[in-house]
């Protein structure tokens, strides 16, 4: 989750660079740009955004943007972000994220496969990850719950990202 985060925390800071390289074709020596820091390379790759390779003849770098960024270039618009609130969210709730059903479906906590905890679904509702249906104290039944379409979103963008 940390690793996502950070890097559309880069990408949102680097988009004309990477948007730049892949407009550039395969390999690209930044060293030859001027308004490129030695600094700023370091942390779009340690994002995992660029990956490089050194010929033993040549004492330059070569760059190119990994999937990962062009996945993210693709999927997230320049103005979408992530809400420092639902970074908080998906931090709460950690890899049980994957076992919120999708925003078609309608459950309640005890018919998921893990446990989550009450702070973590407060968190999630009062993000607007998740919406309430029924609440308990309505009808001594269970509360329902479903997944908004933006929980769905994030949860495709996660996905995506661990297989770019």
């Amino acid at each position: 989750m940390l690793e996502f985060v950070e890097s559309v925390d880069t990408l949102d800071s680097h988009r004309d660079l990477l948007k730049f390289m892949i407009g550039e074709g395969d390999w690209y020596r930044l060293a030859l740009r001027n308004d490129v820091e030695g600094d700023e390379i370091a942390e779009v790759s340690a994002a995992g955004l660029i990956e490089h390779r050194t010929f033993a003849s040549d004492e330059a770098t070569d760059w190119r943007p990994t999937g990962r960024a062009e996945y993210l270039l693709d999927s997230i618009p320049e103005d979408g972000e992530l809400d420092g609130t639902e970074v908080g969210a998906l931090f709460a709730i950690g890899d049980r994220l994957w076992e919120i059903p999708d925003s078609e479906q309608e459950w309640a906590e005890r018919e998921l496969k893990v446990e989550i905890s009450d702070r973590s679904l407060r968190v999630l509702h009062a993000t607007g990850l998740v919406q309430r249906l029924r609440d308990e104290s309505e009808d001594d039944l269970p509360e329902r719950w479903m997944a908004t379409r933006r929980l769905s979103e994030l949860q495709d963008l996660l996905w995506g990202f661990a297989q770019a």
